[in-house]
């Protein structure tokens, strides 16, 4: 391994109190570069302006010298790191660019959008032109869902599709044992909005309620705040499943892997067509499987393909969740092996083998 490949930064802009998700997932990839032996660090740029904050971003990739460089691609405004990349890349820097969602997604997110009008153009437009040819300078591109043609025009070859990482020795391992009892708890974590598809499950168990009787007590805590709660209580509220449905606000650190230890299964997101994907890679779900938590998803992920037993997937529709065949499902995994599902998330969902392929390090 060449000396300066053994410096690694990871440059970003996000408001970590905001976005906290983001920040776990960063501060994690940091940590386990640390961990397999590079000198890694975290840049988080600050100003009190978007023009300030992506500014400093530029200045911090054109001083970068010789070393790798992760760039969480920001939404708008590529253009400003399309100079200060080739000039780094002049330098000697390895440069990455971190693309957190398909910015032909990013365009339906905000034509969507509450935007008003003219701030909605505007929106598109700063999109469109901030084109395929901002990303033509860096050495590698990441995605996690497969990007339109016009985004990915000559940036093809240089594009890794993968999924998201995690730092699995920093979740705990669920400690509750299966039970051999006919409840079943079903659990989501989020900043709930409607792509969560939660309301797909709260359907499925009054549909339950109502069909089956003397079967399994199914019931579902949501995790989070968010613009779909106020939806989803009153949605509870007309199916008249208070019982059954219970929102517990934000919750973390101990007392989420604590909440953890009292579900059977996990609900992933169950709505991507709302936004118009039909993969994604989220991170919630690799954190369930950390957990040792069998899950439920929607669509396609490339680190959980179609035979591994402990991710239920569910059609891209606005169905009401089967919670019957959801039963039948669990009922043929058990008894549930969260040692398994955590040794699958070490293999298959680890910063540290992403890392490497990220860099090529295998290869140096």
């Amino acid at each position: 391994m060449r000396n300066y490949r053994n410096n690694l930064t990871y440059l970003a802009i996000y408001d970590r109190n905001k976005f906290p998700g983001i920040h776990k997932k960063i501060f994690g990839f940091v940590s386990v570069a640390k961990k397999i032996g590079l000198a890694a660090s975290l840049s988080n740029i600050e100003g009190a302006s978007a023009i300030g904050r992506l500014l400093g971003l530029a200045k911090k990739i054109a001083v970068a010298g010789k070393s790798n460089l992760i760039i969480r691609w920001p939404a708008y405004g590529g253009f400003l790191l399309f100079l200060p990349i080739i000039f780094a890349r002049l330098s000697g820097s390895f440069i990455v660019a971190d693309v957190p969602t398909p910015r032909a997604v990013a365009l339906a997110e905000i034509a969507n959008g509450n935007q008003n009008f003219l701030k909605k153009i505007l929106s598109l437009l700063a999109v469109v032109l901030d084109g395929p040819w901002v990303l033509w300078p860096v050495n590698r591109v990441i995605q996690y869902a497969e990007e339109s043609c016009y985004f990915s025009f000559l940036n093809e070859r240089r594009t890794y599709l993968m999924g998201n990482g995690i730092d699995v020795s920093s979740i705990p391992l669920k400690m509750n044992s299966e039970n051999s009892s006919r409840k079943v708890h079903l659990i989501a974590v989020a900043n709930v909005e409607s792509w969560h598809g939660y309301d797909r499950v709260i359907r499925g168990i009054a549909a339950y309620r109502k069909n089956v009787k003397d079967e399994f007590a199914v019931t579902f805590s949501i995790v989070g705040e968010g613009g779909e709660i106020l939806e989803l209580k009153k949605l509870v509220v007309e199916l008249n499943v208070q019982s059954e449905v219970v929102f517990l606000g934000k919750v973390d650190g101990s007392a989420l892997f604590a909440l953890y230890d009292t579900a059977n299964v996990a609900i992933g997101s169950l709505g991507l067509h709302r936004k118009g994907l039909t993969s994604a890679s989220s991170l919630k779900d690799r954190e369930y499987c950390a957990v040792g938590l069998p899950f439920v998803a929607s669509g396609f992920d490339c680190d959980f393909l179609p035979e591994y037993p402990y991710r239920y997937s569910i059609p891209l529709t606005d169905d009401a969740l089967d919670i019957e065949k959801l039963l039948v499902w669990y009922q043929n995994i058990k008894p549930v092996n969260s040692n398994e599902i955590r040794n699958y998330a070490s293999l298959h969902c680890d910063f540290g083998a992403k890392i490497r392929k990220i860099l090529s390090l295998d290869s140096i």
